[in-house]
């Protein structure tokens, strides 16, 4: 594949939730895999060279609250599928800006231990976009990750995602 450096983030993200689309299809469950949540994030920024990741004002141009959430929510996510470990990350972009966080994540993920089933209140994860007026008047527009969840992974009973989580391991359903 021959990497180029000229995607946007909003083009990166369609990627991401196609990918994500494809890879839960046939999947009955997400896991998650036990790690620091703030380490994936930390990565996530630092997988960027400094010259795709430059200093926007005061952070960093993708250090980003939105995503950072996202990332945190479902960051850790995986898909058992064949008996192999894919995660959320797990995918080409042809894009020399991109390609090497998704892989840093991608590895990252898969070098720890799923620890328990996925659960998720929420048909929507992160945001999609945002807009901030500058002050010459002008309206940036802000891409964020985002998915929205298919029905069959959004539980809407009454219990908390502990209880649920607690359910799901106990009977093993999920397996």
């Amino acid at each position: 594949m021959i990497m180029k450096n000229d995607m946007s983030f909003g083009e990166f993200k369609i990627l991401f939730q196609k990918n994500f689309k494809e890879l839960t299809k046939n999947a009955t469950h997400l896991f998650e895999v036990e790690l620091n949540l703030d380490d994936l994030w930390t990565l996530y920024l630092d997988s960027f060279k400094p010259e795709d990741n430059p200093i926007y004002r005061q952070r960093r141009e993708y250090d980003c609250s939105c995503c950072r959430q996202f990332i945190r929510n479902i960051g850790n996510v995986v898909v058992i599928k064949d008996n192999q470990i894919k995660t959320i990350w797990d995918f080409e972009t042809g894009d020399t800006t991109f390609q090497p966080v998704i892989n840093a994540l991608d590895e990252f993920v898969k070098s720890h231990v799923v620890s328990d089933v996925w659960v998720s209140k929420l048909k929507k994860i992160g945001t999609d976009k945002n807009f901030e007026q500058l002050e010459n008047g002008k309206v940036t527009e802000w891409q964020h990750f985002y998915l929205e969840l298919d029905d069959k992974f959004v539980n809407r009973d009454n219990h908390s995602e502990g209880e649920i989580k607690g359910q799901f391991r106990d009977s093993r359903k999920c397996i």
